[in-house]
C-alpha cells in the first residue's frame, strides 16, 4: 500500500479538457477588480504615443500599466521580478492575459509613461469614489522613517569636504607641473605632434574638484540654515545615497534616512496621496497633502486623525481654514486634575513627596504643563515656586 498522497495531476498526462486561464482565478479575486477598473478608463493619451502602423503589434497600454499597479500591490517594483511573475503566477498571467512581457519593456514603458501613470492614479482614486470603495469621511495621515541605502559612518561635512579638495589641489598641482615638464620636454626634441589636451587621471581630478566645490556649497548652504534655525552640529552628506538626509533614528543615533507619509481612506484602505521627503518634518507635509486631495479627487476631506506630533499650530489653523474636522491629541499647558503643580498659589512650592508624580516627557524631563503660567504677572513659575523671567526666543 503506498502511504503518500498521489500527485493531483501527472506531470505528463495529456488532458482533453483542461481548465481556462479564467477558471483559474477566483471570481472575486483582487485582479479582477483592477482589471475592471483599469478597462473602465480612458487610454487616448496612452494609445496616441503609439504608431499604430508600423513593427510590431505592441502590447496594451491598459495591460503594462496594470502589470505594474497590480505589482506594487503584490509589493513588487523589480522589473525583473515582474517579468518572471507573468510566466509563473496564475493572477499576473491573467491580468497580462498570458503575454510574455520582458524586463526591458517594462523599464521603458514605466520611464516613457511617467507622467500618465501618475495621472492614472487619479484616473484609478476618482473611479472607486464613484464605486463607493472611497468617501474621505474618515481620512488617516502618518509619516515613518525609512534607512537608506548607505552608512551612518561614511558622510560629508563641510570641514572633511575641505580637506579633501585641498589635499586634491596639491594632486592637481603636481599632475599639472609633470604635463607642462613632459610639454617642454617634448618640444626641445623636435616633437610636433599634437599632444593631448589633458592626461585622463588629470581630467579625472578636476571633475572630482569640481563635484567637491558644489557639495561644499551645498553643504556650507546648510550649515547656514541649520545655524539660523539653532542647531550647532554641523549638516552632512551621506556619501552613497546622496538624496537622503542624516536625521535622528526612531532606535536612537543618527544615519541617512527618509521619511515616507502617506493618506489613507478608512472605508476601504486606499492610499489617497504620499510622497517621500528628506528631512525629519513630517508635520508640515500635513496641509500640502489635503490640498492635493482636493484636487485628485475633486472633494475636500471631512475627518482627519493624525498622531500629535502633526497637532502643530499651523496644522490647527489650517484645518479650520479648510474647515476639516481634525482630530489629533493635544497636550494643554495647563496643568490637569491629578498634576500636582496645579495648585491655587504658582509661587509656592509643590510638596517634595509630590515631586515623582509631577508629569515628564519621553526624555524623562518634566513636561510643559508642570510649569504655571500667572496672567497678572505675565511670569511662569517652576514647581518650586521660582519664576521663570522673559528671557529669549529660540526656535
Amino acid at each position: 500500500m503506498d502511504y503518500w498522497a498521489r500527485p493531483g495531476l501527472d506531470r505528463h498526462q495529456t488532458l482533453l479538457l483542461y481548465p481556462t486561464l479564467d477558471e483559474s482565478v477566483s471570481p472575486d479575486h483582487p485582479v479582477r477588480l483592477l482589471d475592471e477598473i483599469l478597462r473602465g478608463l480612458d487610454w487616448s493619451d496612452w494609445t496616441r504615443e503609439y504608431d499604430g502602423h508600423h513593427g510590431q503589434p505592441p502590447i496594451p497600454p491598459w495591460t503594462l500599466a496594470g502589470v505594474i499597479v497590480y505589482g506594487l500591490m503584490r509589493r513588487i517594483r523589480s522589473s525583473r521580478q515582474l517579468e518572471y511573475v507573468c510566466g509563473h503566477n496564475i493572477d499576473f498571467m491573467w491580468l497580462a492575459e498570458r503575454r510574455t512581457i520582458d524586463h526591458d519593456t517594462i523599464c521603458r514603458f514605466r520611464t516613457r509613461f511617467q507622467k500618465p501613470l501618475k495621472e492614472l492614479f487619479k484616473q484609478v482614486g476618482r473611479l472607486a469614489m464613484g464605486m463607493g470603495f472611497i468617501r474621505l469621511l474618515e481620512v488617516a495621515f502618518d509619516g515613518t522613517r525609512v534607512k537608506a541605502n548607505a552608512s551612518r559612518y561614511h558622510t560629508w561635512t563641510a570641514e572633511r569636504v575641505e580637506a579633501v579638495l585641498a589635499e586634491l589641489e596639491h594632486q592637481v598641482a603636481e599632475m599639472l607641473a609633470e604635463a607642462e615638464t613632459t610639454d617642454a620636454r617634448g618640444n626641445t626634441l623636435g616633437d610636433d605632434r599634437e599632444s593631448p589636451a589633458l592626461p585622463p587621471e588629470l581630467a579625472d581630478a578636476q571633475k572630482r574638484r569640481e563635484k567637491l566645490g558644489q557639495l561644499l556649497e551645498e553643504l556650507r548652504a546648510a550649515d547656514a540654515a541649520r545655524k539660523k534655525d539653532g542647531y550647532r552640529t554641523p549638516a552632512q552628506l551621506p556619501k552613497a545615497d546622496p538624496e537622503s538626509t542624516v536625521m535622528p533614528n526612531k532606535e536612537g543615533g543618527y544615519a541617512p534616512n527618509y521619511t515616507p507619509v502617506a493618506a489613507a481612506d478608512g472605508t476601504q484602505g486606499f492610499i489617497l496621496d504620499c510622497d517621500v521627503i528628506a528631512g525629519p518634518n513630517e508635520q508640515n507635509e500635513l496641509l500640502p497633502s489635503v490640498d492635493r486631495i482636493k484636487e485628485n479627487f475633486g472633494n475636500q476631506v471631512e475627518n482627519l486623525s493624525a498622531d500629535k506630533a502633526f497637532g502643530t499650530g499651523p496644522n490647527l489653523a489650517g484645518m479650520e481654514t479648510r474647515n476639516v474636522s481634525f482630530h489629533t491629541p493635544v497636550e494643554s499647558p495647563v496643568p490637569q486634575e491629578g498634576n500636582p503643580a496645579k495648585r491655587a498659589d504658582p509661587r509656592q512650592p509643590v510638596p517634595e513627596a509630590e515631586w515623582p508624580n509631577l508629569p515628564r516627557n519621553d526624555k524623562k524631563k518634566l513636561a510643559k504643563c508642570c510649569f504655571v503660567y500667572d496672567e497678572a504677572t505675565d511670569r511662569y513659575y517652576c514647581p518650586r515656586g521660582k519664576e521663570l523671567p522673559y528671557a529669549e526666543t529660540n526656535k
